[in-house]
């Protein structure tokens, strides 16, 4: 199942900064390799797989969809240093940057989960990110540092994002976007208050208040144990700074923010989203709410044209 991981970078012969020129990108691969550098190669793979699997993967990845995107989307995995410390990416556009005219927009994901719990596998990729770079986008999006803090070290790894799209050639400098999801959620708001070039927001799933969020949810408090320093000692100092409520008159007053969440959400309350809609009416701050019945954590399929057109309307 090693192959799954998809985001071990196998070190290619293309120059570092064939998407950008920034000097921290240290090494790039193209996404389709192995056994997805073409169908026959998947078909291999999938054909190993148990019978439960092998249904799956072949829903996400049927031929004619696959054959096309190969040939006409780039996909890159990189490697990019943030303060000395090694970080996996991986950028997505609808088609080669040299072969580009026009400017695109920009969509920042920041993904959910912790340490490989959420990574940023090929199929994730694949379904998700390439999906909006058929749309127009160039999507970019921080694996996080090995050594995941949480919304700690690692928020800064999503900044660092900014000067490497700054130096990308294809990028719309006046058209980028934010995306998280669940815990990334949370990381694109700690990550905005230093990115005034972001001119709009999508809080998908995400949490905005975790020592309460503790109540719904108590074993996140392993988590939280495992990845954010010195957690014993300081457990309320850590979970307000990763908490918006708490910081909400620092944020962006005019950022355009969509919020996102499933009736259902088993895993982050759906009160988070009404809650921070509530906030950002108090404060006049623009803002679109949106709730979907019967859905649980992921929303992805019944959002995508919320999203689109709310993305469109922002980015114009």
């Amino acid at each position: 199942m090693r192959w799954l991981l998809g985001l071990a970078l196998v070190v290619s012969s293309v120059q570092a900064g064939s998407f950008s020129s920034h000097e921290s990108i240290q090494s790039t691969a193209n996404c389709f390799r192995g056994p997805f550098e073409n169908f026959t190669t998947l078909t291999q793979r999938i054909e190993q797989m148990p019978a439960e699997q092998q249904e799956r993967m072949s829903r996400i990845f049927a031929q004619p969809q696959f054959e096309q995107r190969v040939n006409t989307i780039y996909c890159r995995d990189f490697i990019y240093q943030v303060d000395g410390v090694e970080v996996r990416g991986v950028v997505v556009a609808p088609k080669h940057p040299d072969k580009t005219e026009q400017p695109l927009p920009v969509l920042i994901y920041n993904r959910g989960g912790n340490a490989n719990f959420g990574a940023l596998r090929f199929p994730v990729v694949y379904h998700q990110l390439i999906t909006w770079a058929e749309q127009g986008y160039i999507v970019i999006a921080s694996n996080y540092r090995e050594q995941d803090e949480f919304g700690g070290a690692d928020v800064a790894d999503v900044e660092a994002l900014l000067p490497i799209i700054q130096q990308m050639p294809i990028a719309d400098q006046s058209k980028i976007a934010m995306w998280g999801v669940s815990r990334g959620g949370m990381q694109s708001l700690m990550a905005v208050r230093n990115m005034p070039e972001v001119k709009a927001l999508v809080f998908s799933v995400g949490v905005i208040d975790l020592e309460k969020e503790l109540e719904f949810r108590p074993e996140m408090e392993n988590v939280y144990q495992a990845r954010i320093p010195n957690y014993a000692e300081r457990k309320q100092e850590a979970l307000a700074e990763r908490s918006v409520v708490n910081w909400l008159d620092e944020f962006p007053a005019e950022l355009p923010i969509l919020i996102l969440h499933g009736e259902q959400d088993d895993r982050v309350h759906v009160s988070n989203a009404t809650r921070f809609a509530k906030l950002l009416e108090q404060r006049e701050q623009p803002h679109q709410l949106h709730i979907y019945p019967d859905v649980g954590h992921n929303v992805f399929r019944e959002s995508f044209d919320d999203m689109k057109s709310w993305l469109q309307q922002q980015l114009r």
